[in-house]
């Protein structure tokens, strides 16, 4: 009896835990679950993309060979810092001086040629013009003479042959008065005083050519004949003369052509010269640094013969600090040139600003394209170890006063971007329109309302409907 009461009473023991059991299953299953929640509040929010990049500066500087020629002496090495203007080599200096030198005495060898081949051709030339002009002057003064002569002889034939009309006129006259003189003399009638008239007619008649010039010209005027006939033979002599001269200064006068091959060749010779100084100059200066920094590598010792453009050595410039960073093609759209950013170096925080981004994109090592962003030091007196890492905020914008969720309610699908929000105490899906984030808010412009809650912890599109109370 005792054995079977103690029987029935763990079976109504076991019945009375079993319905516990089970009731206690169904009050947990029909609870709801306990999540953690986010208010829809108003907020400021700043965008900011953070990421790890690099310290770089201002890409190496090559410093060349200015000409060609031999070094003597290099003046820095490897990890010596150079500043701007500072002569990293010097070159030999003779060969650029023997150039110089040679080039000096060939344009005075062409100088000398041309401006005595000038002088010369200037001297022939003016005594070609001065034989040309005496020429041109002594034949007028021919011509003159000449003229004078011959007006001395058309004159004298005039008179000639004035001097013979009335010589034959006049011999006519005293012929037919000599005949008249025989009839009268015949003439019984004719008075004495008659005959004697007639007889002096013919007396004066026969004075008259008497007096006629039989020689042509008189004393006077043959002398001054025979002189112009002088001056006419010298005048002719000179003149042959100065013509003779004209022609032979002529012959050596030099043709133009070949002066300006000589001036060609002149000025060939002084550019050449204006080259060598050149050349000696720049030797002479050295080879210069265009800039301060540090030598990385150095490429020729001393006595190395180099050619113009070789390079000497690289220089690391002090300049250009920058951190450089890779953004990822959903972030690179609010990324824009002179945007604020914070480079932070260890413990350190610096100012800084967005100053380039390249427009090219490249792969990173996972496959993603990714592009450079650099950011400059806002003051440009910091000096950092170059290739150290540093970590970038960059202040992509601003917005104040506006509705802002978590970022770790958010989710995205095919569809949107989306929340889980508490809805009468049950997950609801809800999509929104999102702004700016930053500092782990999100700017909301559409799709939630001021005061709603939205989950912030672990939940699914499984839960949707679901009833749940804040923890």
């Amino acid at each position: 009896m005792d054995a079977k009461k103690r029987r029935t009473i763990r079976i109504i023991i076991m019945i009375v835990a079993a319905i516990a059991l089970a009731v206690g299953i169904a009050v947990y299953i029909l609870a709801p679950d306990e999540v953690e929640a986010d208010e829809v509040s108003r907020g400021d929010v700043t965008s900011t993309i953070r990421e790890i990049g690099t310290v770089i500066c201002d890409d190496p500087v090559t410093i060349y060979a200015p000409v060609s020629g031999r070094i003597r002496s290099v003046c820095f090495n490897v990890n010596d810092s150079v500043r701007s203007g500072d002569v990293v080599a010097e070159y030999d200096m003779e060969s650029f001086e023997y150039s110089l030198l040679s080039a000096s005495l060939n344009v005075d060898y062409h100088e000398d040629g041309y401006n005595a081949l000038v002088s010369e051709n200037d001297k022939n030339k003016a005594a070609a013009g001065s034989a040309s002009s005496n020429a041109a002057s002594l034949k007028q003064q021919f011509i003159d003479v000449e003229s004078g002569i011959n007006q001395i002889d058309t004159d004298q034939a005039e008179r000639n042959q004035y001097v013979q009309a009335t010589m034959q006129g006049i011999e006519a006259a005293v012929a037919n008065m000599n005949t008249e003189l025989e009839i009268m003399s015949k003439d019984e009638n004719v008075s004495r005083e008659a005959l004697e008239s007639m007889k002096d007619k013919i007396s004066k008649s026969r004075d008259a050519m008497a007096t006629l010039p039989v020689n042509g010209m008189t004393s006077e005027e043959s002398a001054h004949y025979n002189e112009l006939k002088m001056q006419l033979e010298l005048i002719e002599k000179e003149w042959t003369e100065s013509l003779s001269r004209k022609a032979a200064a002529e012959e050596k006068i030099v043709s133009e052509d070949q002066i300006e091959q000589l001036s060609d060749s002149l000025e060939l010779a002084k550019l050449e010269q204006e080259k060598a100084q050149t050349m000696h100059d720049l030797a002479d200066s050295g080879v210069i640094s265009a800039g301060a920094g540090t030598v990385i590598e150095k490429m020729i010792d001393d006595g190395a013969v180099v050619e113009a453009g070789a390079p000497v050595m690289v220089v690391q410039p002090l300049t250009g600090f920058k951190a450089t960073v890779s953004i990822s093609r959903f972030d690179i759209d609010t990324v824009s040139i002179g945007q604020q950013a914070v480079i932070k170096l260890g413990d350190n925080a610096y100012e800084g600003i967005v100053d380039n981004i390249v427009p090219v994109a490249v792969y990173d090592s996972s496959g993603k394209p990714k592009v450079r962003v650099d950011v400059v030091f806002a003051d440009k007196s910091v000096t950092p170890t170059i290739g150290i890492e540093a970590e970038v905020t960059i202040y992509t914008g601003e917005a104040k006063d506006v509705l802002t969720v978590s970022d770790k309610s958010v989710y995205t699908d095919d569809e949107g971007d989306y929340v889980f929000a508490i809805v009468n105490g049950k997950v609801e899906k809800r999509y929104i329109t999102r702004g700016l984030s930053g500092d782990g808010r999100i700017e909301v412009t559409s799709g939630l309302s001021e005061g709603e809650k939205t989950i912030v912890s672990a939940v699914s599109e499984d839960d949707l409907g679901s009833r749940v109370t804040e923890e």
